[in-house]
């Protein structure tokens, strides 16, 4: 009995260690699973940019020249265009700008240069990375706007977290909620972050 009890106990430590070693390769594959699934979400995104500028058709075609309040701007038709639905891309389009530029081959723009810089430098950074949170005045923010593209964040805005008590401890698959913002003829709600 005792030589049985030992052989049992010789095998549970065979089996303990045997356990051990496929824990440690376990890990060690999960390790090398969530580099291989990080590699593949970069490769996707980057597939995905590649679709997004390929998808631009004939926006991507050549440099367009704006004169903004006498100061000149020359850009890609693809860092004006990034938000097709804007008025921005509407102008830097083709068929828009032909027989609108000017003597120079620039087209004209009554605004001012500065605030129209600020977008241009959002846009030229958000070329590169799509994520940027670029700040810009509140000048060139109105001027975005009326351009439709949009801005991250404007310069010198406060931001206000306000945060709400759980009314109760129940769990569920639903939200529900309802924001009052007072009117405020001084400033702007430019966006809204929930964190549950």
């Amino acid at each position: 009995l005792q030589e049985t009890v030992a052989a049992e106990e010789s095998r549970c430590d065979e089996l303990r260690r045997a356990t051990a070693d496929l824990s440690a390769k376990l890990e060690t594959a999960r390790f090398q699973l969530k580099n291989v699934e990080k590699e593949l979400t970069q490769k996707q995104e980057h597939l995905e940019e590649v679709n997004r500028v390929m998808q631009r058709g004939d926006f991507d075609i050549g440099t367009v020249t704006f004169d903004v309040g006498g100061r000149f701007f020359k850009m890609h038709r693809s860092t004006l265009t990034q938000f097709p639905n804007s008025l921005l891309a509407t102008m830097s389009s083709p068929r828009w700008t032909e027989g609108i530029e000017a003597q120079s081959g620039a087209i004209f723009l009554d605004m001012e240069p500065d605030h129209f810089a600020e977008i241009v430098s959002f846009l030229r950074e958000r070329r590169i990375n799509e994520r940027t949170m670029a700040c810009v005045s509140f000048q060139a923010f109105v001027l975005a706007t009326y351009l439709g593209v949009p801005v991250p964040r404007v310069r010198n805005s406060k931001q206000h977290v306000v945060r709400m008590p759980r009314h109760e401890e129940k769990e569920g698959y639903g939200l529900a909620f309802s924001i009052t913002l007072p009117p405020c003829s001084s400033a702007r709600v430019t966006s809204l972050s929930f964190c549950l």
